[in-house]
């Protein structure tokens, strides 16, 4: 089974992409930063992010004393900010703690915020050579196509089995080239629909391949139903010049960001009902002179839920700050870290884009 080790690190060294954090000499800084932002994240769609933080942050230094509302908004339109508040909290601690130096054990590293069994072993494999397995989703279509492994592969039952075929042929005396050379073959090679079989050179050691069960491997538990939210926002513009927004303070994916004035609703609400003062009275109270003009509609998927989204413009010459809601300029509004669908919106009505 050692062969299978072989012949997966001669195809990464033949097909490997050229990317920034494979470089010169290994930094535990830039692997932790590539590992991180490529959490469910292609390569192609976290590479422009992973080059502006790096330029702009070389050092965990750096990261640490950032502010995190700027840090946010280097994030913006990557998703999944609770990734980009944990890169934050662990680098503060490094720099804290560690006097800097990112720990190089695989079980150190997993006590820091935002570091899981997968991205503890990347960086203490590739970095510090510690002989750990990473186990992804391409690592484990390319195990359970190898070995057969009918069981989801997002199941305990199917986990266990993946890690045990995997250290079959693990190379623990070069665990690093190891783990990206299997990594980039499942991201290249062993792709999910209509791999090139018969180019791989693994396929007279692949069971799915003898078998010709590859397009149905892996197998993957049935997903949670995805659930609809009704999002309704108010793009009210005071004089033409302001707007007026919030920041979440709530303890979900979208905390510290930047949002204007939101209702929502269990079911969708119409153009009519929306361009009328009394949907709007718990934000703008009893104020008077606001004039409606139209809504735009968006829809916005996540991993378990739809968003439906409305924008309802609106324009009063004066507005008095809330608790809750305070004036801004326009051009302050487009500069704060905000989630990707209301920097769409804010950017198509100062643009016109």
């Amino acid at each position: 089974m050692k062969e299978i080790s072989r012949l997966i690190i001669n195809w990464f060294h033949q097909n490997k992409r050229p990317l920034p954090w494979r470089e010169g000499e290994k930094s535990a800084y830039h692997i932790l930063l590539s590992e991180i932002i490529l959490q469910q994240t292609r390569i192609e769609q976290g590479l422009p992010y992973y080059i502006k933080i790096a330029e702009d942050f070389p050092t965990i230094e750096t990261l640490a004393t950032a502010d995190e509302e700027l840090l946010l908004r280097y994030w913006q339109g990557l998703g999944y900010y609770s990734r980009a508040r944990n890169l934050h909290t662990t680098a503060k601690n490094i720099v804290a703690n560690f006097n800097g130096v990112i720990p190089c054990t695989y079980s150190e590293l997993k006590k820091m915020k935002g570091i899981g069994a997968y991205t503890a072993a990347a960086i203490a494999s590739i970095v510090f050579d510690e002989p750990v397995p990473v186990v992804d989703g391409n690592v484990m279509r390319v195990v359970a196509r190898l070995f057969d492994i009918k069981e989801p592969v997002n199941g305990k039952e199917g986990k266990n089995k993946i890690l045990d075929c995997l250290n079959i042929f693990f190379d623990d005396k070069q665990p690093g080239i190891f783990n990206e050379a299997i990594m980039e073959f499942g991201a290249l090679q062993c792709v999910p629909a209509n791999p090139n079989c018969n180019k791989c050179p693994l396929r007279n050691y692949c069971t799915a391949f003898k078998l010709s069960k590859v397009h149905v491997l892996p197998t993957k538990k049935t997903t949670k139903d995805v659930k609809i939210r009704y999002l309704n926002y108010l793009f009210l513009l005071i004089d033409e010049k302001y707007t007026i927004m919030k920041q979440r303070r709530h303890n979900d994916i979208w905390r510290n960001l930047y949002e204007f004035p939101l209702i929502e609703t269990e079911q969708p609400v119409t153009e009519t009902e929306l361009c009328k003062p009394a949907f709007w009275t718990s934000i703008t109270g009893n104020q008077k002179n606001i004039s409606f003009k139209k809504t735009f509609q968006y829809q916005h998927k996540l991993t378990h839920r739809l968003l439906k989204v409305t924008f309802t413009v609106a324009s009063i010459t004066s507005f008095n700050d809330t608790n809750d809601y305070f004036l801004m300029p326009l051009s302050e509004a487009e500069n704060k870290p905000k989630p990707v669908l209301i920097a769409k919106f804010i950017k198509s009505m100062i643009h016109n884009e």
